[in-house]
């Protein structure tokens, strides 16, 4: 994620932070240093980074004392600036951790982080407490990293499956996976319209939905029917919206569901397995009718073509689109 400037987030930032300041430092460690100290460590630290193979400033780090608090770093630079009072020797290698180019560092790695307080860091800053600090910081530093939720190594690459184990997967899944119940049973009842009767369908997952007329703006003390509120469910399409469901489960919903169902509104569970099945064949069934009518009459106009074509290429060309 990025700012409107471009540079990521330093989403991490805090949580280095804390694991810093909330550590047991070793005396070693929390050693204060003078300006002229700070800057010959700060340069051997480059050294040994430059020995690694980081990519870090050809020129040696420059160790500034500034005004007000805190400490920075500046990678094009290799500026690295103290606030007041000495800097300790972890707040160093903090800050010379921040001269390391983090983009050829983390180029391989399946999410590039190149935040300033990201993976990438921490895994620097790691190494340099563990070559100058010793491995009971770096280990303390690091169980620090990892209470507190920062990330200090490399995201975990995706694993690519071959089209052999995404099969075997898939049939581990089926033998686990609960059966569908191949049932498909809704109400139905037949309202009488002024085209004529038409046969209603709803079921506890139908999707579409019309609700009535929204309430009026009410006047104090008045109350508005619930009834008039509800939402309606139903649809003349049959196949339009049913999920595979079994009777128990149909009326377990409709308990549920359509307080306004009164037994006396001709409301009956049916199976409608078999005339979904029927409506299926007879949609493929035109389906293929309008598919071969649309081959027959391109074919019609590919021969109709076969008169008034220029040469020998062109006329075998159409003649094999016209038996397709």
């Amino acid at each position: 994620m990025a700012t409107r400037t471009g540079r990521p987030v330093d989403s991490q930032r805090q949580k280095v932070y804390d694991s810093e300041w909330k550590l047991q430092w070793s005396d070693k460690a929390a050693a204060s240093l003078t300006i002229e100290q700070a800057q010959d460590e700060a340069s051997r630290a480059c050294a040994w980074l430059r020995s690694k193979g980081y990519d870090v400033p050809a020129w040696d780090a420059r160790v500034k004392a500034k005004r007000g608090k805190g400490s920075d770093a500046w990678w094009r630079t290799g500026e690295i600036r103290f606030g007041q009072g000495h800097p300790y020797r972890w707040i160093l290698l903090h800050e010379v951790a921040h001269l390391v180019n983090l983009r050829p560092l983390t180029a391989d790695w399946s999410t590039p982080d190149l935040r300033a307080h990201g993976a990438g860091f921490t895994m620097v800053y790691l190494a340099l407490v563990r070559h100058f600090l010793g491995v009971k910081d770096h280990d303390a530093l690091k169980a620090a990293f990892k209470a507190h939720g920062a990330k200090y190594r490399p995201p975990r690459a995706k694993r690519q499956l071959t089209d052999e184990q995404r099969a075997a997967l898939g049939a581990r899944l089926a033998e686990h996976r609960k059966p569908v119940s191949a049932e498909r049973w809704a109400y139905t009842r037949t309202v009488a319209t002024p085209d004529g009767d038409v046969v209603m369908y709803v079921s506890s997952r139908v999707q579409d939905c019309y609700r009535w007329s929204e309430p009026p703006t009410l006047r104090d003390g008045e109350v508005w029917s619930t009834g008039r509120t509800h939402y309606e469910y139903g649809t003349r399409d049959p196949e339009r919206a049913f999920t595979r469901t079994t009777v128990e489960r149909l009326a377990d919903g409709a308990r549920k569901n359509w307080l306004h169902m009164n037994d006396d509104e001709g409301w009956v569970p049916v199976d409608i397995g078999p005339l979904l099945t029927s409506l299926t064949a007879d949609r493929e069934a035109v389906a293929a009718a309008a598919a071969q009518e649309t081959r027959d009459r391109l074919r019609s106009e590919i021969l109709a073509q076969l008169d008034t074509a220029d040469n020998d290429t062109l006329a075998a060309t159409l003649r094999t689109l016209a038996k397709v």
